[in-house]
């Protein structure tokens, strides 16, 4: 197989020239994994496919996707790299399932980027702006036992400002080809008049208590059974509930609560977890503790590229592989890197007792390289005060109140996964604007939680972490201005090109061309530039670039199909080992 790019239009982004993979039912697994109803039909599988220029509904579709695969993936089968005026049309007759008629129903699009119109029998329901956080449509009970849905989808990808992540028109090095249209799972539900429609539980350590907060359609009473009791609950306000002695959760004891959740007909399955983060200072030097405990993050940067799916798994099967293989290797840290996962990947990480750093996904327009790289070369550069909105990409008001407005919707959806320590708000001046007040915000709204203001430069004036990115010179003594936890948020990138692979442009932060020569550089790495920085500047954490190759990105430990492995994962495993007793060691000289 081979990658191809495109050479004209605007869009230059990489096609497969092989066949894709049939499935009986792509990512068919219930996606909503924390928040579970017994009832649901998978609208995953094939759409009829149409690609038009103007607004009007098509009259015949003349090919087919696989749904939720994006239109440039492998597996979607269309081999298409949509131009930003280019208008996606999808189309599915349903035909509900007999104990959907007459009732409600909720038909949910966990994703699609990034302006999408849905229509009903031709008939416009619903727009909605945004790749990363999903929508609902609610049918009544009226509903046709067969009707059409007509999704329309435009993507303006990196020619307009929006929060993206690493897509760009013109990938190159660290961007990506384009995820365009429907690319995370859609599907239904039928749900009573009078229904539950989430759930947010806090710890309050000061009085031993779970603060719960069930958000439903109506005011009234919820039952919540959990540790063989039924505790009630006011619908739509704070309710503290006393649950005894706290179990906390921790990588060694990730342990959930399960809950049931019961209003008038609706039930719910849910959980939490107890744990709590925080920064103490010790011998002036700050640290991260976990319930109390001093911790060490040793992680890998995770940018949620599926092998020939860009950023759709084609089963969540897909993602618990990573999360082993991450275990396996000694990691205890993955840092989801500027973009939003499936559901189903922080429940995982609950379950399996995995630190992540969820970053924010980035957006804002074009910047040239004088202000991208400046700070990195210049330290006077690398702070606040020149961080500016014409420089780095953030001139337009509208697009900057959505990336807050997307900020604090992820905050809330996530709230409940306790696997997430830290959220980064910008990567590298990526789009950044106004990073204190950001800060500020944020902390505002989660104030358990630890925020990375600004992740390898332009250094912001209040954040919680001197967040360094080191891959020329990952031993040099920095200098920490305002006494931060201090992470090595981006290290490594060492490239190897291994196995198979259809991408003949080879990058990496350093190129070798065998396992050996790498591992060898990791050994250096690790022992000789990491390690040293525990006791010299009481080093917190590190992530390694990264835990599995992305298209001309030959820097994962992993390649693109996670078919072969470039390291030694004993070998790998020491090395953490390593850190973990050199850090606990160094806590117990009392920081010194």
């Amino acid at each position: 197989m081979r990658a191809n790019k495109k050479t004209e239009g605007l869009n230059k982004g990489y096609l497969f020239d092989g066949k894709k993979r049939e499935y009986d039912a792509p990512l068919s697994s219930y996606p909503r994994t924390s928040f579970v109803r017994n009832s649901y039909f998978s609208l995953n599988g094939d759409w009829d496919f149409a690609v038009s220029k103007g607004e009007t509904l098509p009259v015949t579709f003349s090919k087919k996707i696989q749904v939720p695969f994006p239109c440039e993936a492998l597996d979607s089968g269309v081999n298409l790299l949509p131009e930003p005026d280019d208008i996606l049309c999808y189309r599915r007759l349903i035909l509900l399932p007999d104990e959907f008629v007459g009732k409600e129903i909720l038909i949910h699009f966990d994703g699609i980027d990034y302006e999408a119109k849905v229509y009903i029998d031709r008939v416009l329901v619903k727009t909605h702006k945004g790749m990363n956080e999903g929508f609902t449509i609610h049918l009544s009970k009226d509903t046709p036992k067969r009707f059409e849905i007509i999704v329309q989808v435009k993507d303006p990808s990196d020619s307009k400002g929006q929060s993206r992540g690493k897509q760009s028109l013109d990938p190159s090095y660290w961007t990506y080809t384009t995820t365009t249209g429907i690319y995370r799972p859609v599907w239904m539900e039928c749900v009573p008049s009078h229904r539950l429609e989430s759930v947010k539980f806090t710890p309050d350590f000061e009085k031993n208590k779970i603060v719960v907060h069930v958000n439903a359609n109506c005011d009234g009473i919820s039952k919540l059974h959990l540790l063989n009791k039924d505790y009630e609950v006011k619908n739509n306000v704070d309710t503290e509930i006393d649950i005894g002695e706290f179990h906390l959760w921790s990588a060694i004891d990730p342990y959930l609560y399960p809950v049931h959740l019961t209003m008038e007909e609706d039930e719910i399955d849910t959980y939490f977890a107890i744990r709590k983060v925080e920064l103490k200072e010790v011998n002036g030097h700050q640290y991260l503790y976990l319930n109390g405990k001093p911790l060490f993050l040793s992680g890998l940067l995770y940018q949620g590229y599926c092998g020939y799916n860009n950023l759709t798994p084609a089963s969540i099967d897909e993602y618990k592989e990573d999360l082993i293989k991450t275990k396996e290797m000694g990691f205890n840290c993955l840092r989801v890197h500027i973009t939003r996962l499936c559901e189903a990947f922080y429940t995982l990480a609950d379950q399996m007792g995995i630190y992540l750093i969820q970053d924010f996904p980035c957006g804002g327009e074009k910047r040239g390289l004088i202000p991208n790289c400046s700070p990195r070369v210049l330290n006077f550069m690398n702070c606040e005060k020149h961080v500016n909105y014409k420089w780095l990409g953030r001139e337009d008001e509208k697009e900057r109140e959505e990336f807050l407005y997307e900020g604090n919707l992820l905050l809330k959806e996530l709230h409940n996964h306790p696997s997430i320590l830290i959220y980064t708000i910008f990567n590298e001046g990526w789009g950044e604007f106004d990073p204190s007040k950001t800060y500020r915000r944020m902390k505002a709204q989660e104030n358990q939680m630890l925020f990375d203001t600004a992740s390898g430069w332009y250094e912001a004036d209040e954040s919680d972490f001197f967040s360094v990115h080191t891959y020329s010179f990952p031993k040099m003594k920095r200098k920490n201005r305002h006494n931060r936890c201090f992470i090595l948020s981006e290290i490594g990138g060492l490239g190897l090109k291994y196995g198979e692979s259809p991408y003949q442009i080879f990058c990496g932060h350093g190129k070798v061309k065998k396992k050996e020569q790498l591992s060898k550089k990791i050994d250096d790495l690790y022992e000789n530039k990491i390690k040293p920085q525990i006791q010299r500047d009481g080093l917190c954490g590190v992530i390694y670039t990264q835990f599995a190759d992305v298209e001309t990105e030959y820097n994962g430990l992993y390649d693109l199909t996670r078919e072969h492995c470039k390291v030694d994962v004993e070998k790998i495993k020491k090395h953490n080992q390593a850190l973990y007793e050199e850090f606990e060691k160094h806590m117990k000289q009392g920081g010194k």
